[in-house]
């Protein structure tokens, strides 16, 4: 399992620099106005939209086809997806 939320990391690296920069900018906007409701929506719309890429970039990929061949059960593989989303 390890392994796939390895996967999902590595293929979401080129995401990881606007979601720092975005996450730093919405930090800085809440901290500036004294609003943190933004930054709490800000935070949830990346936890939900994180697995979501990581999914269809393994449709992009034909990841799917490949994932059948292996020992992983499917569960394992849609658990990777939550724990990735949780890192």
């Amino acid at each position: 399992m390890i392994g796939l939320i390895l996967k999902d990391i590595y293929s979401l690296k080129k995401m990881w620099k606007s979601v720092i920069f975005i996450t730093a900018f919405y930090t800085f906007l809440a901290f500036a106005s004294g609003n943190y409701f933004v930054l709490n929506i800000m935070l949830c719309l990346y936890v939900i939209m994180l697995p979501l890429t990581s999914i269809a970039s393994d449709e992009k990929c034909k990841w799917e086809k490949y994932a059948l061949c292996t020992p992983s059960s499917s569960s394992k593989i849609v658990l990777s997806k939550y724990c990735t989303s949780l890192l």
